[in-house]
């Protein structure tokens, strides 16, 4: 049976949203309307938002009310490609493409799947300096393979299953992390407030930001490349690595070493700390940090890191309105409790011990992701 192609123009609706002004936060930001980022954007389902904006906001821009069961596809940086479906009645920025397909010819759930499988192709396609992008006009000239309505249910259902393996693997990846981190308040308490007074520090006396520039034609040869994309939040995982001289990078980036924690400064509510196991170099949002372990452990000043009071104070101290960053020099001036190197040494092995536990645990993740990744290629290939 052959399968009519169709752009995406021809049947979906697509628009892009808009951001109030920054300058009158008090009056534009803080109401009672939804307005999701891109950043928001995690290949999964939108049931609430991080920001909302005032009635005054949302007349001040021209943001679009868009009704739950949108697709939105993020345009902008590293999250090009991101999709999610929108639950809630919601607005969104610039940066966000809102696609509403005709139900009569398109299943959503079909149509998010296909976006999820494209990806790779529009982050290829995307064009511009510091923050490439791809344009509304790019997305409604893709063609889209659409079998009867009664098929694309069927391929979406067997997408979903396979996706919800993957997200239970992913839950369980962040249980281990959450436990890590509750043994953490039980061994030293909350770094918030400190109950077992242990001594307060300033972390540039435990550790030490590294920014070692390495422009790109001084790469070595076979150094991997993590850009903060590869990091991911909440659990620190490592999702991917590149060869950096493959990837031809264009700008400086920060070195870093085995013994380093990198710490993604962009959008630090995301609370990405890795812990790599790896030499090479790294996207200059991520710091590298390196702990002076004559007073502190590697495993302590990353779940240090990872405390829901490091996230909340280092958002605080973001700036930058669309991208925020927290500056390197205002880390290293928060304070930070400091236990004895023995019981420091006790979480470590901790740590160590449920590694073990994490390692499977990855690599089942990864064979879900391979099975998923290989079912989608299928399904719009006309083989599922």
């Amino acid at each position: 049976m052959k399968i009519r192609s169709k752009r995406i123009v021809d049947f979906c609706e697509i628009s892009s949203g808009s951001t109030p002004s920054r300058k009158k936060q008090g009056d534009l930001f803080g109401g009672t309307i939804p307005w999701v980022k891109s950043g928001e954007l995690e290949d999964a389902e939108i049931w609430e938002t991080e920001e909302h904006i005032t009635e005054e906001g949302f007349s001040s821009c021209s943001t679009k009310m868009l009704s739950p069961d949108t697709l939105l596809v993020a345009m902008y940086g590293a999250t090009v490609g991101k999709v999610a479906i929108l639950r809630i009645p919601a607005c969104t920025n610039q940066a966000v493409a809102a696609i509403q397909p005709n139900v009569s010819e398109c299943n959503l759930q079909y149509l998010f799947y296909f976006f999820l499988g494209y990806r790779p192709k529009l982050m290829e396609s995307r064009v511009g300096g510091a923050q490439p992008n791809i344009s509304q006009t790019l997305l409604k000239e893709l063609f889209v393979q659409l079998p009867p309505l009664p098929e694309q249910e069927r391929i979406a259902a067997i997408l979903e299953q396979a996706d919800a393996a993957r997200r239970k693997r992913r839950q369980a990846n962040l249980l281990t992390q959450e436990f890590l981190q509750s043994a953490f308040i039980d061994l030293f308490g909350d770094p918030a407030t400190n109950p077992k007074g242990w001594d307060v520090v300033k972390f540039s006396e435990i550790a030490e930001i590294e920014r070692h520039g390495v422009s790109p034609e001084d790469i070595s040869p076979n150094a991997y490349y993590l850009g903060l994309e590869h990091i991911e939040k909440e659990t620190g995982n490592i999702l991917n690595k590149l060869d950096a001289v493959e990837e031809q990078l264009k700008s400086t980036k920060f070195k870093f070493s085995a013994n380093h924690i990198l710490y993604g400064k962009l959008r630090p509510y995301l609370n990405k700390v890795a812990m790599p196991d790896f030499d090479g170099v790294c996207s200059t949002d991520i710091l590298p940090i390196l702990c002076k372990t004559s007073k502190a452990t590697k495993a302590v000043v990353a779940y240090f890191l990872n405390t829901p009071h490091f996230v909340t104070l280092a958002t605080s101290l973001s700036a930058g309105a669309n991208l925020p960053r927290v500056s390197p020099s205002l880390i290293e001036n928060i304070d930070l409790f400091l236990p004895p190197v023995a019981e420091q040494k006790q979480f470590a092995e901790i740590v160590k011990s449920v590694d073990v536990l994490r390692i499977k645990q990855r690599q089942s993740e990864q064979e879900l992701e391979n099975l998923f990744q290989s079912l989608l290629q299928k399904a719009f290939q006309g083989e599922l």
